[in-house]
């Protein structure tokens, strides 16, 4: 994703730290946060826009966002996933109809979810 190896073991070590078995050996957030904060504003970071895969295929970029406000599919594999008994959302488990769906080919730009309207 355009890290440096050199950062990305820095960002493992940190990861790892943080999930740590043994309490007293764990980092805590804070210092996790300070290496973090250091990593991201170091030189030789590349920024890019992260694009967010389809949950069914993991190959297209999410294109669906379904009425409870989760971003998850693919066109092709929105029609795959109302195929099947009873869809539901793979994040929050809401039925899935087409009703309320919005399609947007930025979809896989913008976060996971968004809360609909209304509620």
């Amino acid at each position: 994703a355009g890290w440096p190896a050199d950062k990305a073991a820095q960002m493992l070590t940190v990861g790892l730290g943080l999930a740590e078995p043994r309490k007293r050996n764990r980092m805590s957030v804070a210092d996790a946060a300070v290496a973090l904060k250091g990593l991201v504003g170091a030189p030789g970071v590349v920024e890019e826009v992260r694009v967010r895969e389809c949950l069914f295929c993991m190959a297209e970029p999410k294109a669906v966002r379904l009425a409870c406000g989760h971003a998850t599919y693919c066109r092709p594999c929105l029609h795959l996933a109302l195929s099947r008994p009873n869809p539901t959302c793979p994040y929050c488990r809401s039925p899935v109809s087409l009703d309320g769906i919005v399609q947007d080919e930025r979809m896989a730009e913008q976060s996971t979810f968004v809360r609909p309207v209304g509620r």
